[in-house]
């Protein structure tokens, strides 16, 4: 599955006005996990990045702004 680049994961999680913890507690890992994920120090794996990926994306339909797309334009 696909995933933005570490540093737009954060940037979506903020701009959706999730903390850390929250993203955690939805996927069912650890608030370091999500925190190594944002700072590209590991990636996820199996359904954890089936799940966040899917968390993602949405996350870019709903904040456009914050989009990958968006920070090169």
């Amino acid at each position: 599955m696909w995933l933005p680049a570490p540093e737009m994961r954060g940037r979506l999680r903020r701009a959706a006005g999730f903390t850390q913890a929250q993203v955690a507690q939805a996927l069912g890992v650890g608030r370091v996990q999500v925190a190594r994920w944002e700072t590209g120090y590991a990636d996820p794996s199996g359904v954890r990045r089936t799940a966040y990926s899917r968390l993602l994306r949405e996350l870019m339909r709903q904040h456009p702004e914050a989009s990958p797309t968006a920070a090169t334009t």
